[in-house]
Parts: structure tokens; C-alpha cells; sequence
């Protein structure tokens, strides 16, 4: 098959799969893009691999803008799928803010590629099953959240904001739509 392709067998197809995702995926923030993240424990044997769904909604734009947007995510993962472990799923969420016209391969590989090692580190762990760990990605440059005697003191944050103080979706379905 040839390396130009982007094979059915990496593509989240099934409503149920993307359910899942969202539900007991781990979410990942960068500034124009929110991850869903599950580590699949059950396909770790099969020749599956790493699958991506994208969920860029009538919001982002016209159709046009959606389809470019799109494939340039494609377009990335595509081009990184060396760097992508095998047992996970992944569903790309453009935030409202975007602006479709701005979306380029440099953009979303500046944004999306410090955030593959971190999958990779993950994917080894012996708890794959979604849930946050001590580590929370924050991927607009401030850093992991340290682990360690200084991780015991709770972050207080209000509801509906990260440690960083950008505002994050309560449900998967604000974060899909944009709604706040």
C-alpha cells in the first residue's frame, strides 16, 4: 500500500467508537485544538493500530473550510504515524476560535507534535484505560503538572477552567459543539 494514503484501518468510523472516546478518553488542550484520548487495552493484538476520528463541526466553517481543515489534520497524523502508538484512539476537536483560512501543517504540527511523545510515553503505562493520571497535558507551553511531593497540593481551580486558567468544556458534547 502506499505511504500517500490515510487506510481505513487508522480512521474511527463506528458512532459507538466515538462515544467511547469521549466518555472515557483522557482530554488533551492545546490553544486551537481539544484531544480525546483513549489507550485501548483490548486491541493491543490486533493489526488495527492507532485510529483518529475528527469532529469539525458546521461552527468551524463552510464546507469548504471544514474539509480543508480536515485534511490537514489528516495530513499530519499521516505524516507522524511513526510517532503514534498502536493501541490508541484519538479524536481531534478544532475549538470555536479557530479560524479555518489560519489552519496550515506548520500551525497544527507546532501544536499537535509535543504532544505525540507524551502518547507514547502513556500508551508503555501499566493504567491505559483513559483516566488522567499525575501528569496532565497542558500544551500551551507551560508544561506537564509536576509529579511528585510538590503534586500534593491540589490545584484549585474554579469549575470549567484548567490550572491554567483557560476554560475547558464540562462534557464531551460542549467541547465537540464549542458551547460554553
Amino acid at each position: 500500500m502506499s505511504s500517500l494514503v490515510f487506510p481505513r484501518q487508522n480512521r474511527l468510523v463506528r458512532r459507538s467508537d466515538y462515544t467511547v472516546c469521549y466518555d472515557k478518553g483522557r482530554r488533551l488542550f492545546t490553544k486551537h485544538f481539544v484531544l480525546f484520548v483513549l489507550f485501548d487495552l483490548d486491541r493491543t493484538a490486533s493489526p488495527e493500530g492507532w485510529r483518529l476520528g475528527l469532529a469539525v463541526t458546521r461552527k468551524t466553517g463552510s464546507a469548504v473550510r471544514r474539509n480543508r481543515v480536515k485534511r490537514v489534520l489528516r495530513e499530519f497524523f499521516r505524516l507522524h504515524r511513526a510517532l503514534m502508538p498502536d493501541d490508541v484512539d484519538v479524536i481531534v476537536v478544532p475549538k470555536r476560535h479557530l479560524k479555518p483560512e489560519r489552519v496550515t501543517l506548520a500551525l497544527v504540527t507546532q501544536e499537535l507534535l509535543p504532544l505525540l511523545p507524551e502518547l507514547r510515553a502513556h500508551s508503555g503505562a501499566d493504567d491505559r484505560t483513559g483516566a488522567p493520571g499525575p501528569e496532565a497535558a497542558v500544551a500551551d507551553g507551560s508544561g506537564p503538572v509536576p509529579s511528585g511531593p510538590e503534586a500534593a497540593t491540589p490545584h484549585t481551580a474554579p469549575s470549567g477552567t484548567d490550572p491554567t486558567g483557560e476554560v475547558r468544556p464540562n462534557s464531551a458534547r460542549e467541547a465537540e459543539t464549542g458551547a460554553q
